[in-house]
């Protein structure tokens, strides 16, 4: 019986070594594969149910404007309604005919923005303002959930990307990474974000307007002429920091025309808040990546008295800022903004001035086959100095190619103000093909892009 086990045995295994159970390294195998898929099948649904709280809060925060909009709506419509009561019960035909157009108005397309009030209309008027205020307030309530919204949700996906990196789960990573890229570039994300930004620049340079410059008390010279958002500080005041921004010394470079004894002195500094928001996407066979910049610039000069010379006083500070396309680094810069400062006196003391941001942006969409670029990037400005009689004192430049614009004359602030408007519409006109360009099947977006093309060409055409 024994020598038949060992034949048999031999038979099944001729080299004579030790079978290994084939069974059991396949079930290991197995139970291997199907741990790691369930593990990777459990971080996909976490970050699916993750995904669905985000969006399931975003609908309650929608929802929750709706209901606030719909009361306002209201509560305006009502107050139309008790003025419209007033007005005629005091007998004023023109008032009771104007806010009835407005309840008109109103009613049918429940819009109430700057172009809508009814200025030296009294009540009506300082209705509008409160309401319009309110609108306002509300809308900004929502882009900040919106804001802090996103921001919870892009730092628990961080931090599932950290843990699923460690754990050599890449796949896992790359999702989380791809849903955070995702968020940020979504319509209502960075709609928020750009909302948030404009009022936050707004309500800066409405406190600077509010701000009365400390020294500017020549009343024969200044009442205060100077270009709106300008924030003039006392000669030896160091302007408070302000967060967010840093600003970096740069060299200023004199042009041919500055004459070299007329005792000024001028240097600058500057600063720039960039925010940018990127976009992956694959397939099979492409790839595309999108990215769009926003540059928030500020100036800030620092001018002084300088030699023996008597100081000069009553001085116009007059900057120029000059941009160019995006990735045509050879093209020729064009003025996009100006702004002026007046002086009274300057003295020995330094005294800063702090002019109002600028703000450029631009958009690339890179893929396999082509490479569109939209926008202006920053090139640089102009600086001068000019006495009350217009002789100029000052001259300076940030870019070399500048220097080719600068002038010795007064600029021509009428002629800068038109190509302000038409680089404005050109700006326009790129955000309207931008946003367009992400969704090609959008007939409202097609008009708003045809419409704002015809503004700039019919501007530039005039220019």
């Amino acid at each position: 019986m024994k020598q038949k086990l060992a034949r048999s045995h031999r038979e099944l295994n001729p080299s004579g070594r030790v079978s290994v159970n084939r069974t059991v390294i396949i079930t290991a195998s197995i139970t291997i594969l199907l741990t790691s898929t369930l593990s990777s099948l459990s971080q996909a649904s976490r970050i699916d149910r993750a995904r669905g709280k985000f969006d399931g809060a975003l609908e309650k925060i929608e929802a929750e404007h709706v209901v606030q909009m719909r009361k306002w709506s209201v509560g305006y419509l009502s107050t139309l309604k008790h003025l419209k009561k007033s007005t005629m019960e005091q007998g004023d035909l023109d008032a009771l005919e104007t806010v009835d157009r407005e309840i008109s108005r109103f009613s049918e397309d429940q819009s109430l923005n700057v172009e809508h009030i009814i200025s030296e209309s009294g009540k009506l008027e300082r209705i509008q303002k409160k309401y319009s205020n309110m609108r306002a307030e509300d809308d900004r309530t929502r882009h900040r959930n919106i804001i802090k919204l996103r921001d919870s949700y892009v730092a628990l996906l961080a931090k599932m990307q950290r843990t699923l990196t460690r754990k050599g789960d890449v796949e896992g990573a790359r999702n989380a990474k791809d849903e955070v890229a995702r968020v940020n570039a979504s319509e209502i994300v960075t709609s928020a974000e750009f909302v948030l930004a404009y009022s936050a620049v707004q309500e800066a340079e409405q406190t600077s307007s509010e701000d009365e410059p400390s020294e500017n008390t020549d009343e024969t010279f200044a009442e205060n002429r100077s270009s709106e958002g300008v924030m003039i500080y006392a000669p030896g005041k160091i302007p408070p920091r302000q967060e967010g921004l840093k600003f970096r010394r740069k060299s200023l470079s004199r042009t041919k025309h500055s004459p070299m004894n007329a005792g000024v002195s001028v240097s600058l500094q500057e600063a720039n808040q960039l925010r940018q928001i990127g976009h992956k996407a694959r397939g099979r066979y492409w790839k595309t990546r999108t990215d769009s910049k926003t540059d928030h610039r500020r100036i800030r000069l620092g001018i002084r008295a300088s030699g023996s010379a008597t100081p000069p006083g009553n001085l116009e500070v007059y900057i120029q800022h000059y941009s160019k396309a995006f990735g045509q680094g050879s093209g020729d810069p064009a003025l996009f903004s100006a702004a002026t400062a007046y002086l009274p006196t300057i003295e020995s003391r330094q005294q800063h001035v702090d002019f109002p941001p600028v703000l450029l942006s631009k958009h690339s969409s890179t893929s396999r086959s082509h490479s569109d670029r939209l926008g202006d990037t920053y090139y640089g400005c102009i600086v001068c100095v000019f006495n009350q009689g217009g002789e100029l004192l000052y001259q300076g430049v940030t870019a070399p190619q500048l220097k080719q614009k600068a002038t010795p004359t007064m600029p021509d602030k009428e002629d800068d103000a038109r190509s302000q408007k038409v680089e404005d519409l050109k700006r326009n006109m790129y955000e309207a093909e931008w946003a367009w360009r992400g969704d090609y099947n959008n007939n409202v977006l097609q008009d708003e892009y045809r419409r704002a093309q015809r503004a700039y060409e019919n501007a530039r055409g005039a220019r």
